[in-house]
């Protein structure tokens, strides 16, 4: 597979954007900052097939609420990532996996 990083590069500040519009520390931050932060998740991204900003923008969520290393840290991200999945049915489970995540942080069943 050839990733089009310029192609992912033109994702950089849309989702920068609504990382901004989601989180105070990230709307606090200088937008070099976040966008320094959002580069590289766009790319791992596309490594793994994602493209389409709503695809990417799950897995920058997933990267900026546990870590920017969430997709070699935890097990689920790990295997849905390295699964021949489409794209979509990939952020779909990142999106299932963060959002169980956060409910078994939030204390609740």
């Amino acid at each position: 597979m050839q990733v089009d990083f310029n192609a992912a590069e033109t994702l950089v500040e849309p989702i920068a954007a609504l990382l901004r519009e989601e989180f105070e520390d990230a709307a606090a931050l200088p937008t070099a900052e976040l966008e320094a932060f959002v580069r590289p998740q766009v790319r791992k991204a596309a490594l793994y097939g994602l493209s389409e900003v709503s695809d990417v923008s799950v897995y920058a969520l997933c990267a900026w609420l546990t870590g920017d290393a969430f997709d070699t840290e935890f097990d689920a991200p790990k295997d849905i990532l390295a699964g021949k999945a489409s794209a979509a049915d990939k952020a779909a489970a990142l999106e299932a996996w963060l959002d169980a995540l956060l409910e078994e942080d939030d204390g609740e069943p």
